[in-house]
């Protein structure tokens, strides 16, 4: 029965509503929102129209478990930083320890941006090994944008521009179109939501509010449609360094757990 499940999941994951970005930190439990106004560095590669303060690092690790299957573990890496205009950031991510299948990906963006807009660019990578075959690899390319003004924050992402396909015998993956929305009060919460779009395929909605507690640690929790996830967790804040749990919940598959490490230094608002 595990082995059937595992081969179900499996086959989530090739399909291709799964798309060359990561998922990890506290996305997990925001629904696969993003807080564009303070964005980690693993939330800046899945839209590059965030922003943060000039000369300011970001770092990212983590550790995920997916539908409670150790053999779906996914560690990953991220960092991003910026001077002046421009913005750089590049994150590694491998899903997968057994024989049975292996993913990694490797996700880069650079950002320029002028007043309250900017302007990005995406381009990933993506390595397939499945036992009993041979090593599929595939290359995305997509662009993005965003604009922040006050509490308000927007941003754009275009991803698989160039409907990459992992081998010749596959469909080639659709274009994603993401749009990210936020309403962010400094040190009190923040409102997010994100809408995706694909050709032939139901818009994904989701929805997510974080709320920040004394010290600088925050709660914060989310819900997405299309299937109908649900997410929550803690963040615990230590000076530059922070460390967060998020969980989320598939009524069908499971739970999906979460630990992230983050790491800042620099500017800060």
């Amino acid at each position: 029965m595990k082995r059937l499940r595992y081969i179900f999941i499996l086959g989530l994951c090739l399909s291709p509503l799964h798309a060359y970005e990561f998922e990890g930190g506290i996305q997990t439990g925001m629904g696969r929102t993003v807080i564009l106004s303070q964005p980690t560095a693993t939330q800046f590669l899945t839209c590059p129209g965030a922003a943060f303060e000039s000369d300011r690092f970001l770092f990212e690790s983590g550790w995920q478990r997916r539908f409670e299957l150790k053999d779906l573990d996914e560690v990953y890496f991220a960092a991003a930083y910026r001077h002046h205009a421009w913005t750089g950031a590049i994150g590694f991510s491998q899903l997968g320890r057994s024989n049975y299948y292996t993913e990694k990906v490797i996700r880069a963006a650079g950002a320029y941006r002028f007043r309250d807009y900017s302007l990005a660019a995406i381009f990933s990578g993506k390595i397939v090994e499945i036992e009993g075959f041979s090593r599929l690899r595939a290359g995305s390319a997509g662009i993005a944008t965003g604009w922040h003004r006050g509490l308000y924050h927007l941003g754009v992402a275009i991803d698989n521009i160039n409907r990459p396909k992992l081998a010749e015998h596959l469909e080639s993956e659709n274009v994603t179109y993401d749009i990210f929305a936020e309403i962010a009060h400094p040190g009190s919460f923040a409102v997010t939501g994100r809408a995706t779009f694909e050709k032939n395929e139901e818009p994904r909605l989701s929805l997510g509010q974080r709320f920040r507690l004394p010290g600088g640690h925050a709660l914060f929790w989310g819900i997405a449609q299309n299937p109908l996830t649900y997410g929550g967790g803690l963040n615990a804040a230590f000076r530059r360094m922070s460390l967060a749990y998020a969980v989320n919940y598939h009524p069908v598959l499971g739970f999906t757990h979460n630990i992230s490490f983050n790491f800042a230094a620099g500017r800060t608002k």
